[in-house]
């Protein structure tokens, strides 16, 4: 447990509670209990989890308390520069991710180096005037053209609320006549669930596969294909038998 307190310098540890200093902030009432601002709750959460979860976190502060992106991000830049761990928290959070899964997927696709996807854009069906189909993500291709990325989560085949109470053979006969009509825009559609996107090997091939593009380094180092490591453990092995 973390309590806040408006003085002292250095976090205090005592009996599993750890009391901060947050000086200067305005603080909120949840439940009868003063509490962090919302902002910077966000913000102690994006320094404190991963990289990816402190994404969903502040994505989820934008989508369901209607806090703003211009002002979550005047307040993470009002921070001291040195404040630990506040660089993480200024990658740009965006209230049109879902969920926390597609969150977690865009944290990853950004930490392999790709280019931020527009979210959850509405592709007009084009034999049903007013049908819209929304997809997960999407990027511009540098050839022309363009790419879709879906989160395949098991829920859209199991949650009565989202299968609308038809069984797994409707929904998924659905879900291809929906692909179907993406698909007439000439566009590759990738699917991919959490497994996948937690395997940095896996989900780099399969982003470079459909040609997303990249528009920065990767902050993490990205693990060669099996074979490539293969080769690589024997010429090293070679190298050394020859020393």
């Amino acid at each position: 447990m973390e309590i806040a307190s408006p003085s002292g310098r250095t976090p205090v540890h005592s009996g599993g509670v750890v009391r901060r200093c947050v000086s200067g902030d305005a603080f909120a009432i949840a439940s009868g209990v003063p509490v962090t601002s919302l902002e910077r709750t966000v913000l102690d959460c994006a320094r404190s989890l991963g990289f990816r979860e402190g994404l969903a976190v502040a994505d989820s502060a934008l989508r369901v308390w209607s806090l703003r992106q211009e002002g979550l991000l005047a307040y993470v830049g009002s921070m001291n520069s040195g404040y630990r761990g506040s660089a993480q928290a200024r990658m740009s959070a965006d209230a049109r991710s879902a969920n926390g899964g597609e969150s977690i997927a865009r944290a990853a696709m950004y930490e392999l180096g790709f280019a931020t996807p527009d979210l959850q854009i509405g592709i007009p069906d084009p034999l049903s005037p007013g049908q819209v189909y929304y997809v997960d993500y999407r990027w511009a291709l540098p050839g022309g053209g363009e790419a879709f990325g879906e989160l395949d989560g098991g829920e859209k085949y199991s949650d009565e609320i989202m299968t609308q109470g038809h069984d797994t053979t409707w929904v998924m006969r659905r879900e291809r006549r929906r692909e179907s009509r993406l698909t007439v825009r000439h566009a590759g559609i990738m699917r991919f669930p959490l497994e996948e996107v937690a395997d940095a090997e896996f989900f780099n091939g399969l982003l470079e596969l459909f040609g997303v593009p990249r528009d920065h380094e990767p902050l993490i180092e990205i693990p060669a294909p099996p074979s490539r490591r293969a080769r690589r453990g024997l010429r090293l092995g070679l190298e050394g038998a020859l020393r």
